[in-house]
């Protein structure tokens, strides 16, 4: 099989994004917790002001709180453009082909090739699949590269042949 990858700076966003999406279950406890933190918020904010107490704390909690949205929606998107504008190498066109032991790269300026039992994992959403090197360090396929959906998943089958089944 052969792919052709070009990454955009939108490509390493929605990258990130899946890079930093939690397994089900600690995604459910993060639910339950910001409902937990945003009720103590609202009962410490009322017990505050209504004794004239300072309001130091729940403002500091409410600060804590905004903290994920911000990073999320504001922070994450600047740094990631900034990071892409930085990484010349990933703004190249690079051509992957995959057979029994390996997964080679070649573009304009170099080639790769990198065994099977050397990769991690793989993760994959509605846009991308990443394949893992370490919980760190992952290579981005926009399923918009693929020419069909056959294709899609002629390489989610490789993907699981050699590393197994998807992480969440």
């Amino acid at each position: 099989m052969n792919l052709t990858v070009h990454i955009t700076a939108k490509d390493y966003l929605k990258a990130n994004y899946l890079h930093l999406r939690p397994r089900p279950f600690l995604k459910f406890l993060i639910f339950i917790s910001a409902i937990l933190v945003v009720i103590v918020l609202f009962i410490s904010f009322a017990a505050f002001s209504s004794k004239g107490r300072s309001l130091v704390l729940p403002i500091t909690m409410a600060v804590c709180v905004a903290y994920l949205p911000i990073f999320l929606f504001i922070i994450l998107p600047f740094r990631s453009r900034k990071i892409y504008l930085q990484q010349k190498l990933m703004q190249l066109p690079c051509d992957f082909s995959f057979d029994e032991s390996s997964m080679q790269a070649k573009s304009g300026v170099g080639t790769s090739s990198i065994c099977w039992d050397m990769l991690h994992k793989w993760k994959e959403n509605k846009d991308l699949i990443l394949v893992y090197q370490s919980d760190a360090i992952f290579h981005m396929f926009p399923k918009r590269c693929f020419a069909s959906e056959s294709d899609i998943n002629e390489f989610r089958s490789i993907l699981i042949k050699h590393l197994g089944k998807a992480k969440p």
